[in-house]
């Protein structure tokens, strides 16, 4: 890596239960077995931070948590699999920060605040595309209420599907929503987005198994200084809306109001946005590389 490009200093993480490796041929399907703790890749996806100078990003990255997110995901896979998916100072290392750059500009974050899935599933394609990977060279879902056009995928994300994405070549993006609890109890009114990148799961901060631990990296930083190994604890909805309040969000949001029930909160181990009461999974963005 380059020496210039400040990632967090590394953190050890407890790594106990199931050490797994998946090594997939052909494409995960649904009923693929998997294991219950996977955290081989926890200490070697980077947990770079949105608003590192070093990146260089647009409005000091501000907006850059899907570029920054996806970053991290594909600078693992070019160490590891795939080297040409990141770009590469002339060391020939890969660089962090024209990595994250060109996914800025593929996102086109000039002409909108942040990139929902739709357009970051497109930015993701154009990007993908540039390094010179075709269509047959991965699949892309998202699951989420923020369904885009075309794209394969369910409406309530999958938490099973979720943890089979990350496995092998695999990278998961995952959208935060932060939300306000309204007049009523049960409804969530959306305030904001953030995309997170998946590292691992089914391990808690003891080391102890739990299959309601997600373990990500958090570009905001929010999540602390140097790398933080999230491990943010999920709890499953069973009722009540999800909506949006009648300020401009409204016109971003057009699917809204829609039934709680299914989806699930995104609780300890998970750093806030100041103003949000409850953050729900609100969508997931899986590549799978062929």
């Amino acid at each position: 890596m380059q020496r210039d490009e400040k990632m967090k200093p590394c953190v050890l993480v407890l790594l106990t239960g199931m050490l797994l490796s998946a090594s997939c041929v052909g494409l995960r399907q649904e009923g693929d077995a998997f294991p219950a703790t996977y955290v081989e890749k926890v200490e070697s996806i980077p947990d770079l931070d949105q608003t590192d100078p070093a990146l260089g990003l647009l409005e000091g990255g501000v907006m850059s948590c899907g570029s920054v997110s996806a970053t991290n995901s594909f600078a693992w896979l070019a160490e590891n699999s795939h080297e040409e998916i990141a770009l590469r100072g002339e060391d020939g290392s890969v660089s962090y920060a024209m990595t994250a750059q060109a996914m800025d500009r593929v996102l086109q974050l000039r002409t909108r605040r942040g990139a929902l899935p739709s357009a970051f599933i497109a930015g993701i394609r154009r990007y993908l595309a540039e390094r010179g990977y075709t269509e047959q060279d991965y699949r892309l879902e998202f699951q989420g209420w923020l369904q885009p056009v075309g794209i394969e995928g369910t409406s309530i994300p999958d938490i099973d599907a979720v943890k089979r994405g990350i496995l092998g070549d695999g990278a998961v993006w995952i959208l935060v929503g932060f939300y306000q609890i309204g007049e009523e109890e049960d409804e969530y009114q959306i305030i904001a987005h953030h995309y997170v990148t998946l590292v691992g799961y089914g391990l808690d901060e003891n080391g102890q198994e739990n299959p309601d631990v997600l373990i990500v990296h958090d570009p905001a930083p929010r999540s602390g200084p140097g790398v933080s190994h999230d491990y943010v604890h999920i709890a499953r909805i069973e009722h009540g809306r999800i909506t949006v309040g009648s300020d401009p969000l409204a016109e971003s949001y057009p699917q809204l109001p829609i039934d709680a029930a299914g989806y699930y909160k995104l609780g300890g181990g998970l750093a806030y946005n100041e103003s949000a009461d409850v953050a729900i999974l609100d969508g997931v963005v899986i590549l799978e590389m062929k």
